[in-house]
């Protein structure tokens, strides 16, 4: 069986978690460390005790999956005494990753306006081009754009960098977690989306305000005080738009297979599918369906694929399509 160390060192691995110099240090405290991968420096961190039961663990802030407590294999049931000092273990290692968790962000967060005040406004990006919208606000650091990513009280906590390629990165150590980018003034409509160039393409299309999440996991955690006015222009019959994910038994598809002999035909498969049709409020947008290449006509077509505007609730299928596929 492998040493302590060496299992902690393989599961660091398993991670992508590169300790300096290859060398753990086994001292009970939090260590910053290096992730795998291009711009990686400082992405990661670990902790491990090795007095009584070998315990720890370790997370790398590029993989999104979070802490990882660890615990040695020692092959054996642990006595109710070595249960006690690992749980004990534990709640340490909690409070010492929360203060190191609060001295990171907050590092952070000087670093996130310092580079955001000395970024150029921006007129035109290759992104921006590609996708056929306007900055909104956005600025430039070199060739990236660089979005703020704000709380409810307008504070800068961290940026999203998007390269002329479309590729995104974040200010490492920064919060995300109920932060967002907002475009346009709010007035009975806000639509909360994931993406900076699907909130873009909105907001050109319908003039309504958009609070960009930046993505799906960070939905729920947009402050309240957003949320609610999308809540409420749903109570007064306007519409809100979100992510597709939303809305997954939006479509409906009926699929029969059954036997046939005619003309050398053996079987047959029919399917029946029913979608919604979209109401807008605005009478220029009446009947746009937002996921057909009908939709809107800002240049960002990927965007019709990602949201859907709803009312109260989701309506009853308007569209229905009927295919026939034979096997010979």
């Amino acid at each position: 069986m492998l040493e302590p160390v060496d299992q902690f060192r393989a599961a660091l691995a398993g991670r992508g978690i590169l300790p300096k110099g290859g060398e753990v240090i086994a001292d009970g405290r939090i260590h910053r460390c290096d992730a795998e991968g291009r711009g990686g420096k400082g992405d990661a961190a670990y902790l491990l005790h090795l007095d009584g039961v070998p315990a720890g663990g370790f997370e790398n802030w590029r993989d999104g999956f979070g802490w990882e407590n660890w615990r040695a294999d020692t092959d054996r049931t642990l006595s109710p005494a070595e249960e006690a000092a690992h749980r004990a273990k534990l709640e340490n290692s909690r409070r010492e990753r929360e203060l190191e968790e609060l001295k990171r962000k907050a590092t952070a967060r000087k670093r996130a306006l310092s580079v955001f005040e000395d970024a150029a406004l921006c007129h035109s990006h290759p992104y921006t081009v590609r996708k056929g919208i306007q900055p909104h606000g956005a600025r430039l650091q070199g060739d990236r754009l660089v979005l703020p990513l704000r709380d409810a009280d307008g504070t800068v906590h961290s940026l999203q960098f998007i390269g002329a390629d479309g590729a995104k990165r974040y200010l490492t150590g920064g919060r995300k977690a109920g932060c967002y980018f907002d475009i346009g003034e709010s007035n009975d409509v806000l639509c909360l989306t994931e993406g900076f160039a699907t909130g873009a393409s909105i907001h050109e299309a319908t003039g309504y305000a958009v609070a960009v999440a930046f993505d799906a996991g960070n939905l729920a955690a947009v402050p309240a005080g957003v949320r609610s006015r999308c809540i409420s222009s749903l109570a007064i019959r306007d519409y809100a738009i979100f992510p597709l994910d939303f809305f997954r038994l939006r479509d409906l598809t009926l699929r029969r297979s059954f036997a046939m002999h005619i003309g050398g035909v053996t079987s047959a498969l029919v399917s029946l599918s029913g979608q919604n049709l979209l109401w807008w409020k605005k009478a220029k947008n009446a009947g746009i369906d937002a996921e057909t290449s009908g939709g809107f006509t800002t240049g960002n077509t990927g965007m019709t694929q990602q949201v859907r505007s709803v009312g109260g609730s989701i309506p009853i299928p308007r569209t229905y399509l009927m295919s026939v596929r034979l096997t010979l």
